[in-house]
């Protein structure tokens, strides 16, 4: 029996090809989908019918250090959607150490930051990603595929 080891150092967050770097300690990206794929509607006689949603956007939560210098990226990124509605983005979630990946598309920032400071510790920037869909999104373990066994 193996021991498997996350490591949060492996966890790849990109938007258009630019890795992002400087996460908080502790949870640092959440991925949360506006809708369930499927869900139940109860009939009146007691049944209940499966219904498929067709929705796949949601929002991915991007926790940075205060001192991240990716902060600055993505106020540009932030600064230049305002400016000119250029920011339509594609991201990538990557667990390098495990199989998972996450591909979301028609992304874009919702806005800077809301932002604190304090006098005893650095605070994190909470960036809000939204996107309209996915294009990939594969939720596997931390370990080699047991698939590779069939290949």
């Amino acid at each position: 029996m193996s021991v498997n080891t996350f490591d949060p150092s492996k966890v790849i967050f990109s938007i258009n090809d630019y890795q992002l770097t400087g996460f908080v300690d502790g949870a640092f990206i959440e991925v949360i989908q506006s809708a369930p794929y499927f869900k139940s509607v109860p009939g009146i006689r007691g049944k209940t019918t499966r219904v498929r949603s067709r929705d796949r956007s949601g929002v991915v939560n991007i926790r940075l250090m205060q001192t991240s210098p990716d902060n600055e990226v993505l106020s540009k990124i932030v600064e230049q959607d305002d400016m000119h509605q250029s920011g339509l983005l594609l991201a990538n979630l990557r667990d390098v150490g495990g199989q998972t990946g996450l591909q979301f598309g028609g992304a874009y920032l919702e806005g800077p930051p809301n932002m604190s400071y304090s006098s005893t510790e650095t605070q994190l920037r909470e960036w809000k990603l939204h996107y309209q869909f996915i294009t990939r999104y594969y939720v596997g373990g931390n370990e080699s595929s047991l698939l590779e066994l069939f290949t």
